[in-house]
């Protein structure tokens, strides 16, 4: 090949490239910066792991104080701004918590029965307005499932161990399918045994979850899927 005849061809595939057709469709950036879910587990690393546990009973990080509240109405109210649901008679508001850093953190709310000491815990992971779906919906569940036996652990002072476990069911909750688990426990104080229900979903301001630790004596599963089902 002489070099006009390479030059020539040069000269064709430049050409060829210009009459290539252009999209007008807008390419999609890359999302940079942390996910939703990221955000909210560091806030919750910050407000629950780093933590220092003062003696009035309050939680403090860098200054910052979360008190526990004990106050019934107190109780009822963050309960109501996590769902909307029928709580059983004989359960009483005991204590809840509202620890938030710039739109991100947790709520929770735990009712007791004094009769047998059967509880009822409701939590919210709050996401700053964000909404949370895809793998950090999966991320996010494992997060509320581990909160609510951490919460309860250290708020109802009660240590279960489990025994066995039914196959998940589920239960819709506010329009949702939700899977719930159902597990036999036994706390290693006292060697009670309870039956704990739990399941996650989207709550009224978040992320959130249900607990239910029902004393085997007390425990009516009818009762117990009502309630569920009653949460709005």
């Amino acid at each position: 090949m002489t070099d006009e005849q390479q030059w020539d061809d040069e000269q064709q595939d430049d050409q060829s490239s210009w009459d290539e057709p252009v999209s007008d469709e807008p390419v999609a950036k890359k999302k940079k910066g942390w996910s939703t879910t990221t955000k909210v587990i560091v806030v919750l690393a910050v407000v629950f792991g780093g933590v220092a546990v003062v003696c009035c009973g309050g939680l403090a990080y860098f200054g910052m104080s979360f008190q526990p509240k004990t106050n019934p109405q107190e109780v009822t109210a963050i309960s109501k701004e996590i769902v909307d649901l029928e709580i059983p008679a004989d359960f009483q508001p005991l204590i809840a918590l509202d620890a938030q850093m710039f739109g991100y953190g947790m709520q929770l709310a735990l009712h007791e029965s004094p009769k047998d000491g059967s509880t009822l815990m409701v939590l919210a992971i709050l996401a700053g307005g964000e909404q949370i779906d895809g793998n950090g919906e999966a991320e996010m569940n494992r997060t509320i499932q581990q909160q609510l036996q951490q919460q309860h652990q250290q708020l109802a002072q009660q240590t279960l161990r489990v025994e066995g476990s039914d196959p998940p069911r589920t239960i819709e909750v506010r329009g949702q399918q939700v899977e719930f688990s159902f597990e036999d426990c036994e706390d290693v104080s006292t060697k009670a045994k309870f039956r704990r229900v739990t399941g996650a979903f989207n709550g009224k301001n978040g992320f959130a979850g249900v607990m239910l630790v029902i004393h085997e004596d007390s425990y009516n599963e009818d009762a117990v899927i009502k309630t569920i089902e009653s949460i709005k």
